[in-house]
């Protein structure tokens, strides 16, 4: 099983939203979101797709 890591960041300005399968070397994908809103819906949903997979 691949290590999975999913982050909410606030740099006070922009909510992002990073994800990385397979550990430190893994790939990594993130989202910028002006509203934390969209931003955790993102996280619920990359949550519910790595459950799945």
């Amino acid at each position: 099983m691949a290590r999975r890591d999913i982050w909410l960041l606030f740099d006070g300005r922009l909510w992002r939203v990073r994800g990385r399968l397979g550990g430190d070397e893994g790939r990594e994908v993130s989202y910028d979101f002006t509203d934390e809103g969209p931003a955790r819906t993102m996280v619920d949903r990359m949550m519910k797709t790595l459950a799945g997979a």
